[in-house]
């Protein structure tokens, strides 16, 4: 009876560990947990098909605190960040599988930087704004989307602060993917 018993415990034992096993090496030759836009561990990116960056939105002293994205009509990606009022720091990743070049940056301060990273595939940005708008524009060669995750004074921002072409439309996740 006494042998059942350890015969049975062992066999337990064993499959535990086959299992284990088989677990661990699954999630090793996986590779690395792949990180979004916003740099971060993954979440869900949801892309909206019918999102487009297509018109100049209109950015004036009482606009809302944001982030405005467009795309004007020689194919540049605009995105500008708007602060009136206190200080803020604005942080965006933006990748694409494509190429991100001619990289042309509007009123940006001594605090207010960007770079190219991963062979030209992300444009990370950093804005310092007070009561102005900083921008920053560019082209994307060999895609037809890009990925954006938007942060505000280190928090990936609502939704409701980010504004899209003429109409201002908001995307439903941020992170979030857009035709460009």
């Amino acid at each position: 009876m006494h042998t059942n018993r350890v015969s049975r415990l062992a066999t337990a034992l064993t499959s535990a560990s086959v299992v284990f096993a088989a677990f661990a090496f699954s999630a090793f030759a996986a590779g690395p947990t792949p990180t979004t836009a916003s740099g971060g561990s993954p979440t869900p990116v949801v892309s909206d098909p019918s999102l487009t960056a297509a018109g100049v939105p209109t950015i004036t002293d009482r606009s809302p605190m944001g982030y405005y994205l467009w795309r004007s009509g020689d194919d540049r990606v605009h995105l500008a960040t708007h602060g009136p009022g206190d200080e803020h720091n604005f942080d965006a990743r933006i990748h694409t599988e494509g190429v991100i070049e001619n990289v042309v940056t509007t009123r940006l301060e001594n605090r207010d930087n960007y770079r190219i990273e991963d062979g030209g595939h992300t444009l990370v940005l950093h804005f310092h704004t007070y009561n102005f708008t900083d921008g920053v524009s560019f082209t994307v060669r060999g895609a037809e989307r890009l990925e954006l995750g938007l942060k505000l004074d280190g928090s990936l921002i609502s939704t409701s602060g980010i504004y899209i072409g003429a109409a201002g439309r908001h995307p439903e996740h941020n992170p979030f993917h857009i035709r460009v």
